[in-house]
């Protein structure tokens, strides 16, 4: 016969053990995110506000972007947009653009608003020619690229970050929305649409938030920065990278703002920086730039998603081409 004490022990133990797998999903579904893209993140989970003392990053005078902009699609804002989607791709990901062409480039016009999809993209560094000449005719072809004077490479994304601000504030003014996304996420512009036809005019900052994210100090982290780079332990709250979603007017406040202050290395924080210094305080949404492999079950992803980082354009283009064959099996179109 088994005692009490025994019957209590074995309970006890049963109830740690359930904890204990409580605790790592959560860790799990907190941590969501990836090394390619988004800063490796810790997060603070105490609810302490952090203040920040940001001068050291001002500039003595204002900094205006000396970029030009090679390739100049600011013909599709003449008729201001709903929906300005600009998505950061590398001169090189001719493939990407293309996959993201075929699965929603064509779409203008989502529940009566009108969507601009465009990409922005830089110089290829050592280009014999061949790449810049292929951008032209791409741009010649579908007319949907922003092309800056400046080089393509991991140093210069929060630049780029910058040209995206200044050319949807300089070139299209009036749009309501911003969507800044990468080239190997799955936007679905149908969620889109129905969110921001319930949020605000003005002083919208949405996306996957990191509230109280640790400044990494390691020398073997990807995105470290020292204490003379950034000298607190925590950045301001910002939105991981992959898609973030502004109002017009905080899109012209933040450009106003940047021409004020240093670019800072890590293009996530960077904008976070923004957001603090303008006084917004971005909205987080679960249905963000969450990994594939969380919220979709071959073939189909979870209906109420906004975006989903695929982590490469080969998976992108797998689970497209998957999706479509499965509808037209089906006679469907509910799989996204």
């Amino acid at each position: 016969m088994i005692s009490k004490l025994e019957w209590l022990k074995t309970a006890l133990l049963i109830v740690l053990v359930i904890s204990m797998i409580f605790i790592i999903m959560l860790d799990r579904e907190l941590l969501n995110d990836d090394e390619s893209t988004a800063v490796p993140i810790a997060i603070k989970r105490e609810n302490k506000q952090t203040i920040f003392n940001l001068t050291f990053l001002n500039l003595d005078t204002a900094y205006v972007l000396p970029f030009e902009f090679l390739e100049n699609p600011s013909h599709h804002c003449i008729d201001p947009p709903f929906l300005l989607m600009i998505t950061l791709s590398a001169p090189t990901h001719f493939k990407a653009r293309e996959v993201i062409r075929n699965h929603r480039g064509n779409i203008t016009n989502v529940a009566e608003h009108k969507v601009v999809q465009l990409f922005i993209v830089g110089k290829q560094a050592n280009d014999t020619g061949n790449v810049i000449r292929h951008l032209h005719m791409e741009y010649l072809e579908y007319e949907d690229i922003i092309l800056i004077d400046a080089f393509d490479n991991y140093q210069n994304v929060t630049l780029k970050a910058a040209m995206l601000l200044k050319w949807a504030v300089h070139h299209c003014r009036r749009a309501k929305y911003i969507l800044k996304t990468d080239d190997d996420v799955l936007v679905i512009l149908k969620n889109t649409v129905m969110l921001l036809e319930s949020a605000p005019p003005r002083n919208v900052a949405i996306g996957r938030v990191f509230p109280h994210a640790f400044a990494l100090r390691n020398q073997t982290a990807k995105n470290r920065s020292t204490k003379q780079q950034w000298p607190y332990k925590y950045y301001p709250p910002f939105i991981v990278g992959v898609t973030c979603i502004v109002s017009q007017d905080v899109a012209q406040r933040m450009y106003e703002q940047s021409l004020h202050i240093r670019m800072f290395h890590i293009q996530d924080v960077y904008y976070g920086i923004l957001f603090w210094l303008i006084g917004i305080k971005p909205q987080h949404n679960n249905h963000f730039a969450v990994l594939a492999s969380n919220v979709c079950k071959l073939p189909c992803c979870r209906n109420n998603i906004v975006a989903v980082h695929f982590s490469g354009t080969e998976n992108l283009y797998r689970h497209i081409k998957n999706v479509t064959e499965y509808n037209l099996l089906n006679d469907t179109k509910s799989c996204i």
